[in-house]
């Protein structure tokens, strides 16, 4: 069941159990608040819980338990601002947790034990600024087991916040910064800043802590595995 809302506050519900192509329980095309809610059980294609294209605010939330091809909140467009929340036991190919594709916001808010092939927790192509996040016990099964940044305009800030014990079975176990698909003369790869971030026990093939083959910049930041 997609619902479509526009300038619309919700405050302690419950969605549950909805499934359809984008936006499983949620599809957002306006302006959108969503206040101690718990999102739990969707399927979709892109974003089980919520698909965004307007414009998102999110605080105190749970987002559990959904599976989707793309994120359990997916960012398409517009912009999204993430507070508070919980995201937790989501499963997709990308991004179990998170998929940004439009400018994103995510502020003290944990991403625990989330499952995708591709960034286990978070994965970013657009432009992403977390602060006072912990990533942790996330897995991929390829690469990236908590945090993905990949593509064309990837652009992601990480500071103040905690990278712990997750896992890939190949490449970036706790980050993996990729290169954007690079056309001649163009200086198209990805962007990292990590900012006062412990990234340790994490666990992959190559880099357990970070794998970077693009642009990563770190400052402050201890890298134990």
């Amino acid at each position: 069941a997609v619902v479509s809302m526009q300038l619309l506050s919700l405050t302690g519900a419950s969605v549950q159990k909805g499934s359809d192509a984008g936006g499983g329980a949620v599809l957002n095309a306006g302006t959108l608040r969503m206040d101690d809610c718990t999102i739990f059980g969707n399927r979709a294609y892109s974003g089980a819980a919520i698909m965004n294209r307007g414009k998102l605010v999110l605080q105190r939330c749970v987002v559990a338990a959904n599976s989707a091809g793309t994120g359990a909140v997916f960012a398409y467009a517009g912009s999204t601002d993430v507070k508070d929340c919980v995201f937790e036991e989501n499963s997709a190919y990308a991004g179990a947790g998170l998929v940004s594709f439009a400018p994103t916001w995510v502020s003290d808010s944990t991403f625990r034990r989330n499952h995708a092939t591709e960034g286990g927790a978070v994965f970013n192509a657009d432009q992403l600024l977390m602060e006072g996040c912990n990533v942790v016990d996330n897995d991929a099964e390829n690469v990236g087991g908590g945090i993905m940044n990949a593509g064309l305009f990837a652009r992601l800030i990480l500071r103040d916040s905690a990278v712990t014990n997750n896992s890939a079975v190949h490449k970036g176990g706790g980050l993996l910064v990729t290169e954007g698909d690079l056309k001649e003369g163009e200086n198209t790869s990805s962007a990292v800043e990590v900012v006062n971030v412990s990234i340790s026990g994490n666990h992959a093939l190559q880099g357990a802590g970070v794998f970077n083959s693009g642009t990563l910049t770190l400052n402050a930041t201890d890298v134990i595995g």
